[in-house]
């Protein structure tokens, strides 16, 4: 227990104990003529000559302010609490989207090489099929003048054949 809670703990004692053993005068009668106390107020070893309802309600009064100033206290340091809280959550908030900047930074920087590599690859690929590709039409170029040319002088000499069996022969 902290120093408050044991003070406000004993000045409640303090408070029953003086109620306890001024009971009798609390409630007992007040002189008619002078208005004073017939029996005056004791508080364990001390005679007070003040009334023990003034005593009680000074006491609460007093108990009343110390209660508000600590709960007014401990609102107080939790609001401190809670915005050093929300300045700490803030601070991770920001690192953590500062990371996951940069982490797409660096996933941008990848898919970027990666796209590059895939587009020399395939760029290459193409210059190579390319390249196939007009070898074969050349070549079938090649072999289809190589057939025609065969086949016009085959038709130009005198007294060649042109039937299809022939041609097919060839």
């Amino acid at each position: 227990m902290n120093f408050r809670n044991l003070s406000l703990g004993l000045l409640t004692l303090l408070l029953a104990a003086f109620s306890w053993q001024n009971w009798a005068v609390i409630r007992g009668p007040i002189d008619p003529e002078t208005g004073a106390l017939a029996t005056p107020s004791r508080f364990l070893w001390l005679d007070l000559a003040v009334s023990p309802g003034m005593v009680l309600l000074a006491a609460s009064a007093l108990l009343a302010v110390l209660y508000l100033l600590y709960t007014t206290q401990v609102r107080t340091s939790g609001l401190v609490e809670s915005r050093r809280w929300a300045r700490e959550v803030e601070a991770a908030r920001k690192l953590a989207d500062e990371a996951e900047a940069s982490r797409f930074e660096q996933l941008r920087g990848d898919l970027e090489t990666r796209f590059e590599a895939l587009d020399t690859g395939l760029r290459h690929e193409m210059d190579r099929s390319h390249n196939v590709l007009v070898a074969h039409i050349a070549e079938f170029e090649d072999h289809m003048r190589g057939e025609v040319s065969d086949d016009a002088a085959s038709a130009a000499k005198p007294g060649a054949e042109t039937s299809p069996s022939a041609s097919s022969a060839s």
